[in-house]
């Protein structure tokens, strides 16, 4: 299980922004995100990932499974002038 906390301070536990640092070191330790923007300081976690609010210290801990990266697959049909190579008959 990934595991990740944060001090809340003044954000909001419902959703809380991530600053560059936090959410950089969560991809570093596996966390996937559907947004990572650096450029505008955007960065939204993938859905599978579970919460802990912690009211006495005021930290919010992430925790996910582990799992690969996303990864865009381009499935491709076959031409439509492709053929099945059959087996060989045996004799």
């Amino acid at each position: 299980m990934l595991t990740f906390t944060i001090l809340l301070g003044d954000r909001s536990a419902d959703r809380p922004e991530l600053s560059l640092a936090e959410a950089s070191e969560m991809a570093s330790i596996g966390f996937r995100f559907a947004e990572f923007r650096p450029e505008t300081g955007k960065f939204r976690l993938s859905p599978a990932y579970r919460t802990l609010h912690n009211l006495d210290r005021g930290t919010l801990t992430f925790m996910a499974e582990p799992g690969e990266r996303h990864v865009a697959v381009a499935r491709r049909e076959p031409a439509a002038d492709a053929f099945e190579v059959q087996p060989a008959a045996v004799r």
